[in-house]
């Protein structure tokens, strides 16, 4: 079985998949853990996760990347403006964004701690911290909500690194022969277009976000690898590296 991350920005290219019996939906973390324990063949995982397990194969084919505004990576406070010192509470579903957060915040000169939470909603985030980064629908929905939207961290991303945000890659698990899920994602990443306006009317009717949003939402969401991410990925590998540096020399 192969992982696709549950989230409503994979559902145009899941609806497109013709052997969905071939696959498993779940949360990035989830599909992670069964990969590393052997339950999953490969699946998709956000890409700081990736990079962190040298046993995970980076396969380019498929990944859920967007051009610039992503609009489901939300930071947000109830009034307050960015200011040095904010801490934030991230949901423990992401990864990837923190960490894109991070190099924002830092490339702004603005210091800031992140406090990993298992809540999703903006409400239940700004109950433990002055500020929140929201992901997914939930972020979407702050469109319609009286919460104070400081940045939009892909759309920030992109403009300070001029590279376009990488959030989730595909893997395959070590020695573990994926070829037949590959050839179904690449199929399905050509086909998803198809399926986005089917993805938007159902989540505008499921949350109750206009279908104006949720349209936008889709059309800046990317599922096939291309070249330019190698870039995305390699600013990414340097930071990693960088922030694993200083934390070994405030160890010392």
């Amino acid at each position: 079985m192969y992982g696709i991350i549950n989230f409503s920005h994979s559902d145009p290219l899941y609806n497109a998949i013709e052997d969905k019996g071939m696959f498993v939906r779940s949360t990035p973390g989830e599909i992670l853990r069964g990969i590393l324990a052997g339950e999953l063949d490969g699946g998709m995982v956000s890409l700081v996760s990736c990079l962190s397990n040298s046993s995970l194969k980076l396969e380019k084919v498929v990944t859920i990347s967007s051009k610039s505004t992503t609009l489901s990576t939300e930071l947000v406070s109830r009034g307050k403006p960015l200011m040095p010192g904010m801490q934030i509470s991230a949901t423990a579903h992401t990864e990837t964004t923190s960490f894109y957060l991070s190099l924002v915040l830092n490339a702004l000169g603005i210091t800031h701690t992140v406090v990993k939470s298992r809540e999703t909603s903006a409400n239940a985030l700004l109950s433990a911290s002055d500020y929140a980064l929201v992901i997914g629908d939930e972020a979407l929905s702050l469109y319609r909500s009286e919460y104070h939207i400081l940045l939009d961290t892909g759309f920030e991303f992109s403009r300070i690194f001029s590279l376009p945000p990488v959030y989730a890659v595909t893997v395959s698990g070590k020695g573990k022969d994926c070829s037949s899920y590959l050839k179904e994602l690449s199929n399905a990443a050509s086909a998803a277009s198809e399926f986005r306006e089917g993805a938007a009317a159902a989540l505008s009717e499921k949350t109750g976000i206009s279908q104006e949003i949720v349209r936008s939402y889709y059309r800046n969401i990317r599922y096939r690898y291309e070249p330019v991410f190698d870039k995305t990925i390699s600013v990414v590998v340097e930071h990693m590296n960088m922030t694993r540096t200083h934390r070994g020399s405030q160890k010392e």
